[in-house]
Formats: C-alpha cells, sequence, structure tokens
C-alpha cells in the first residue's frame, strides 16, 4: 500500500478547486487515508469534490499491480452524472473495466439481482421498475378468485381490515389490495413482510400450520409470477440479491475481492439497511478499502439509524463552504447530536441572512428569487475552476 504525497494532492487541487485554493487540514487527513474507515462531512462540506480528488490520485496510479479497480456507488444517477462530467476529461481510464461507477440500484441489479432470478426462477427480467411491478401486482390481486382453496383473498381482506371499523367494502377492498402489494418475500429465511427490513412477518414457511405455509408458498409463487413476466420491482432486486448473497457468499466474495481494490459509498447516510449488508458481506476483507461518506444530519429516510455506522472513529470533515459561521453557529446546535467543531465559511464577507418570501401568488416567487440572487451578485461566484454557481428551486407541485 502507498501513501499519498503532497504532489499528487496539490495536482488535484489545480485540477478541481478554484485558483489558489487548496485543501484544509481536515481533506488533507480524508484524502491521505487508505484504510477502511467512515467520513462524517458537515452540509457544505463539498465532500464529493474530496472523493473526486481521491479518484484522480487513484486514477493516475493505475493500472494497479494487482489489476483491481475503484467501485464508486451513489444513490441517484445525477451524483453519478455529476461525477463523470466533472473527471470525463481529467482521466478516463476510471470509466473502464475493471472500475465500476454507478448507483446502488444499477449495481445490485447487474451483479446480483439479474443472476439470482436467472439462477432461481429461470428467467431474465426484462425492467427494474417499481411502479411497474405495483401495477402488475395489483392486476394480479384482481385475479385471485374468492374461491380460491386456500382462501388467500379473504386472508388478505381480513389482515388488511383488522381493527378498522367504518369503511365501505370498497375502502376494504383497496386495503387488502395494497397489502398484498406491499408485502415482500424475506427469500433467506422463508418469510412474508408487511414491507421492506419489516420486524414483522405476516406468514412463514416455517409455520407450523399446513395452512399458513401453503398460503405462503402461493403468495410467493404469485410475486415470482410478476417477475417472471418480466418486471423486477426495486425492493425484490434487493430480496433476490440477498438470497443470492446467502447462498453463494464464499464464491460472491472472492469474486468481488479479486475485482475491486476500492470501494466509495457516497452520501451514506441515505444507505438503508439491506444495501450496507450487502456492502459489508461482499468486502468484508482487509484486502479491500471500504470508504463510506456522508452526513448524518442529512439522512433523508431515518433507516440509517439502525446501522452502526456513525462511530467515534470516523473521520470527520467540520467546516461547511455553503454557509457563513454566523449560519454555522446557529446550525449546529440543532444537528441530531450537537456538532461542537462545525464552522462556516468566513473567506467572504458576504454574509446573506434567511430570506422569507410572502406571496399571493405562487408565480411570483420564482422571479424573486432570481432577483435576489442578482442583487446579492451570486450569479458571478465562481464555485470551480471555470464553472459557475448554478442556483435550483425545490417545491411541491399539486398540479402536472
Amino acid at each position: 500500500m502507498y501513501s499519498i504525497t503532497d504532489e499528487e494532492i496539490e495536482y488535484a487541487e489545480k485540477l478541481l478547486l478554484p485558483e489558489g485554493n487548496s485543501f484544509n487540514e481536515d481533506r488533507h487527513d480524508v484524502l491521505r487515508n487508505l484504510s477502511s474507515l467512515n467520513i462524517q462531512a458537515c452540509p457544505g462540506s463539498g465532500k464529493t469534490t474530496v472523493l473526486l480528488a481521491k479518484l484522480l490520485i487513484l486514477a493516475n496510479r493505475m493500472p494497479f499491480e494487482d489489476k483491481r479497480g475503484i467501485c464508486v456507488l451513489t444513490h441517484t444517477n445525477v451524483a453519478i452524472d455529476e461525477i463523470k462530467d466533472r473527471l470525463a476529461n481529467k482521466t478516463g481510464v476510471l470509466f473502464q473495466y475493471p472500475n465500476f461507477f454507478g448507483t446502488f440500484q444499477s449495481f445490485v441489479d447487474k451483479f446480483l439481482a439479474i443472476p439470482a432470478c436467472i439462477h432461481y426462477l429461470k428467467c431474465r427480467p426484462d425492467r427494474v421498475d417499481g411502479e411497474l411491478y405495483d401495477r402488475k401486482s395489483d392486476w394480479i390481486y384482481n385475479q385471485i378468485s374468492w374461491d380460491n382453496p386456500l382462501k388467500i383473498k379473504n386472508w388478505l381482506y381480513g389482515s388488511a381490515n383488522r381493527g378498522k371499523k367504518g369503511l365501505t367494502t370498497n375502502e376494504k377492498n383497496n386495503n387488502a389490495r395494497t397489502l398484498f402489494r406491499s408485502i415482500k418475500v424475506d427469500y433467506v429465511n422463508g418469510k412474508l413482510l408487511p414491507e421492506m427490513n419489516s420486524n414483522r412477518t405476516l406468514l412463514t414457511l416455517s409455520s407450523k400450520k399446513e395452512d399458513a405455509r401453503d398460503k405462503c408458498k402461493a403468495i410467493i409463487a404469485l410475486k415470482n409470477e410478476i417477475i417472471r413476466d418480466g418486471v423486477l420491482g426495486y425492493d425484490e432486486a434487493y430480496l433476490h440479491s440477498l438470497k443470492y448473497l446467502a447462498d453463494y457468499k464464499g464464491i460472491l466474495k472472492t469474486a468481488f475481492q479479486k475485482r475491486f481494490s476500492y470501494v466509495f459509498v457516497d452520501e451514506m447516510q441515505d444507505t438503508d439497511i439491506h444495501q450496507n449488508e450487502i456492502i459489508d458481506t461482499l468486502f468484508d476483507s482487509t484486502d479491500v478499502i471500504v470508504q463510506k461518506i456522508g452526513d448524518k444530519n442529512q439522512a433523508i429516510y431515518g433507516k440509517v439509524k439502525a446501522i452502526n455506522l456513525w462511530n467515534p472513529d470516523s473521520l470527520p470533515i467540520n467546516d461547511s463552504k455553503r454557509f457563513h459561521n454566523s449560519i454555522a453557529g446557529m446550525v449546529k446546535s440543532v444537528c441530531i447530536e450537537e456538532n461542537n467543531q462545525l464552522t462556516g465559511n468566513d473567506s467572504t464577507d458576504l454574509v446573506i441572512p434567511p430570506t422569507i418570501i410572502a406571496f399571493d401568488d405562487p408565480k411570483q416567487v420564482l422571479s424573486k428569487y432570481g432577483e435576489l440572487i442578482v442583487q446579492n451578485g451570486l450569479h458571478e461566484m465562481e464555485v470551480r475552476k471555470g464553472k459557475k454557481n448554478v442556483f435550483k428551486v425545490i417545491g411541491w407541485r399539486k398540479y402536472h
């Protein structure tokens, strides 16, 4: 294992940062570290830029002596596109075999879920699409006869409406349809769950009651019928992957560890339990460097709390480039865990107080937002070499 030099860091700084800027001590610590660890980065810390810098440095060392590559996982295609956009003209080798750059979903689909479907169900799904899978699930529910010998529809109807009073027949039927759609199959343990990662079991193949076992088998068969029809749901991709991984752990671990030397997980706070389980199982080796980068204070789903990720040994990046120190003083007291080390950006005298726009017509908000950007000169600010600021508006939309 080699160490990252000052010269390599300076090379990355020149390519990624505005002229005259450099990484501080926290970021140098992250860049130099080539061991498996978690990186807790505060909001606006530029953690993606730090990740890009490390990738640039590693790319200049490729091909590695053992011919292995780098795996980079994110949660959105937007994040992958940003990485490719910012690195494509600087090093093309990163986007060639044996490297992999993609979302968790694309990684799981390509390497685990589709091979699992071919192996267990003797079919190759044409599409991985959660909405289409749900629509097909509703269609199958509607085809289940009330006269079914196993009384599957009766069981769904009763389970979905137990304890609920005053509902119409149509509402009860919709509840039963929704329950059938939401049922997830834990193929590893032979259980039906009301949702992904649930601690509650609806039915199990190990039930002492033959009737319950038969219902469980029948519902699993109905769920697999959707996949055989060519459509794999997002959750179902993970569920089949976990079964595949459980049955062939040794073979799969060896294969993945022979391909990748480094695994980088971006936005780790949005990683769910089953995603983290797959990463930890595949790359459970001192021979693979796994670095998980994120911020527990920006978690979208909240389920990451179930993962023992943010431990005291996490390497921190505590200074934000996004907001001024005056705002940092307020932000650090409202974090999930108070962060007394959080600091803001004092490199500019530009301090813009938070602004609330009161309006009668929502169509006026966008133009006012644009005025405020121009008034404060934000549109002229360079965020990185050759790149001006980009501004986006996020809001609820009632009608399409």
